[in-house]
Parts: C-alpha cells; sequence; structure tokens
C-alpha cells in the first residue's frame, strides 16, 4: 500500500487542511483582536470557511471518480 492509498497524504487532502486551518487561525486571531463580542460574531464566517472547504473537497472526490482524474 502507497502513502496516496488512505487519501489521507494526497495533496489534495493536505491543501485543503492547509487552507481550513489557516483560515481558521486568521478567523480565530481577528475575532480575538475585536470587541469581547467580536469572537461569537466571527463564527457564522468560520462555519461558511469550513462548509467551502469540505465542498470544495467533494467535488474534487466526485469529479475524480467521474473523470478518473481531479479538474485541473
Amino acid at each position: 500500500m502507497s502513502a496516496n492509498d488512505d487519501g489521507f497524504a494526497s495533496r489534495k487532502f493536505l491543501v485543503t487542511m492547509y487552507g481550513m486551518t489557516l483560515g481558521t487561525v486568521v478567523t480565530i486571531g481577528g475575532a480575538l483582536m475585536t470587541p469581547p463580542d467580536g469572537y461569537w460574531s466571527a463564527l457564522p464566517a468560520l462555519f461558511i470557511l469550513f462548509a467551502a472547504g469540505i465542498g470544495a473537497y467533494n467535488w474534487s472526490n466526485l469529479r475524480e471518480s467521474q473523470n478518473g482524474s481531479a479538474p485541473k
């Protein structure tokens, strides 16, 4: 079994996780620098970030299964 067979070492997965982690750090970091209620107002943006990352990853997997390769 090679490193890419499990799906967790693929470039697509790593880029998605890196983007979601970086977005989380930026969103929470920005929320912590705002007034006290700023943290709670940043949560919808964080949820949208997660939904976009998960949706893009799943869409790419769907395209890959249909075409035999991920979209370029």
